[in-house]
């Protein structure tokens, strides 16, 4: 979905490959011999942009928003499908500003560019280049080889100026990643989880709801304190240090969604529910894929406090209006269990919101974690 970048950085500061990263991926496109089908654009009200496909069996959208205009840090969302083979991958990559702060580049219009939006940019080319260079081949989409490509192209793109600003959190081109590379056979969705730091992937069913398939690369573990204390990373993809690319295999029965997203979209929320029923309550009131598309980046924009990408691909489903029908027992759940407690709750009493909230999440818990990957050492 979309280019990684929309404009072209011919007076880049340190280096051709941080350039690059601010151009199209025109040579990604030649490098697949397929016919190829760009999913265009569209400004969505409030300056986000949204993307929308239809195929036979399954549909995509996704969106993209940036607090600051024009210095949005996350890349724009990645959707890759093959049609022949039902393989595909969708991801979000989202430029560690803290960590990556330094200006690495100049656009061509003067923008000054920091080594977090060079980072994820970068990060999204790549992914993109690895699945399409492994589908043309028939390679095997091994984890390594998707870890070693990270590292050699931000290695690449490595500023030849070393920051003047140092410090132990500071990396160069930082970025974090959550893709899925699936493959549709026989009713059932074959997945893989890839992902560093804390951007996340999920599956969503009209049985289990919205359940995460990656577990965030933090000092904190645990959803519900992740969003009150915003820890720190412990893993996240960049140019100067080691890094690792988590991965965690799960098959699904269809029909069902795959969602990506970066953390503009999950954690400025009040519970990891609210997450699912932003999700599925924008799909009710749409009247189609862009329509979804607008609402939910509308939704997003109004509650985040951060630059927000999401894309989602849902397999097994006629069309939206099939997935507006089998959502709406789900959506009436969480709407009894949660929306009602939920507007009662007093913002005016912190301990009493703050009871409600961890009652919420362990109600919510089991079912969300379900399919998540173990902690290190069973913890």
């Amino acid at each position: 979905m979309g280019d990684a970048a929309a404009e072209d950085a011919n007076r880049a500061r340190d280096t051709k490959n941080a350039q690059d990263a601010d151009k199209a991926s025109d040579a990604d496109e030649a490098r697949d011999s397929a016919p190829r089908v760009e999913v265009p654009r569209a400004p969505a009200p409030g300056g986000s942009v949204v993307w929308h496909h239809k195929g036979r069996g399954w549909l995509a959208l996704g969106m993209w928003s940036e607090r600051r205009e024009g210095l949005g840090e996350d890349a724009e969302p990645l959707l890759v499908h093959h049609g022949p083979t039902r393989e595909g991958v969708v991801g979000v990559f989202d430029g560690a500003g803290g960590a990556g702060a330094s200006i690495v580049a100049v656009s061509r219009t003067g923008v000054p560019r920091t080594g977090a939006w060079v980072g994820s940019r970068t990060a999204r080319r790549c992914v993109e280049g690895w699945f399409l260079e492994r589908l043309e081949d028939r390679k095997p989409f091994e984890t390594e080889s998707l870890r070693s490509s990270l590292a050699a192209e931000l290695a690449g793109a490595r500023p030849r100026v070393p920051s003047r600003i140092l410090g132990s959190m500071r990396r160069v081109l930082p970025s974090t990643m959550a893709a899925v590379r699936y493959r549709v056979e026989d009713g059932r969705v074959e997945c893989e989880a890839l992902w560093a730091g804390d951007s996340r992937a999920y599956a969503l069913t009209p049985d289990g709801g919205l359940q995460a398939l990656t577990r965030d690369h933090t000092v904190e573990t645990d959803a519900l304190e992740q969003l009150v204390q915003d820890p720190p990373l412990t893993n996240m993809l960049c140019a100067d240090r080691d890094f690792t690319v988590e991965s965690h295999p799960v098959a699904l029965d269809g029909p069902c969604v795959l969602v990506c997203a970066t953390d503009g979209c999950f954690g400025y929320v009040d519970t990891p529910s609210d997450f699912e029923r932003h999700l599925l309550g924008t799909l009710m009131e749409s009247g189609d894929e862009r329509d979804w598309a607008e609402r939910l980046a509308a939704r997003v924009s109004g509650y985040t406090g951060d630059d927000a990408s999401l894309c989602l691909a849902a397999f097994g489903f006629s069309g939206l209006g099939d997935l507006r029908e089998r959502f709406g027992d789900r959506l009436r759940e969480l709407e009894g269990r949660y929306a009602a407690e939920a507007e009662a709750a007093d913002d005016d009493d912190p301990a009493a919101r703050g009871r409600w909230r961890e009652r919420a999440w362990r109600d919510y818990r089991e079912g969300y974690e379900l399919l998540m990957p173990p902690l290190e050492g069973g913890r």
